[in-house]
């Protein structure tokens, strides 16, 4: 991601899609994302790691969804109502994949002076984010469910 300065000289470290899971907030780097969708009918596929939830049709095209509520050990493991589907030219991945996540609920820039350091060494946690001193939101990677 590429910082920017903007008018009022803050530096924009650009734009994320913020979101919820098991009643915490995250984020992640737009460009990550090529569309979010309503869930759909899950297919499960055997012999598959637990954070697996299984496959759906979008538009033709096999994606696979993952809950990363599994993954992370976090709040109940019930797969969240939307799917983040992710660009897979952006993830340099030749398949499609999503995350189940409870909620979806803006896109906003993310500006240097909000980020903090993440509390824990984990490559795939960028950062945390100050909402005015009462939201934190965590900025996070695709790889983060996964990795």
């Amino acid at each position: 991601m590429t910082a920017h300065s903007n008018g009022d000289g803050q530096t924009s470290l650009g734009r994320v899609v913020e979101f919820v899971l098991s009643g915490e907030r995250y984020c992640i780097e737009i460009d990550y994302v090529e569309e979010i969708v309503k869930s759909k009918q899950v297919t499960r596929v055997p012999n598959t790691p637990a954070f697996v939830e299984g496959v759906v049709d979008l538009r033709g095209q096999v994606t696979t969804v993952v809950n990363p509520k599994v993954s992370l050990e976090i709040g109940d493991e019930q797969p969240g109502e939307y799917i983040l589907v992710f660009d897979p030219d952006a993830l340099e991945e030749s398949e499609q994949l999503g995350w189940a996540v409870d909620g979806v609920r803006q896109v906003t820039p993310i500006h240097e002076s909000e980020v903090t350091d993440a509390p824990v060494e984990d490559g795939h946690i960028k950062g945390i984010v100050d909402r005015d001193g009462e939201e934190f939101i965590i900025w996070t990677t695709p790889e983060l469910a996964t990795g």
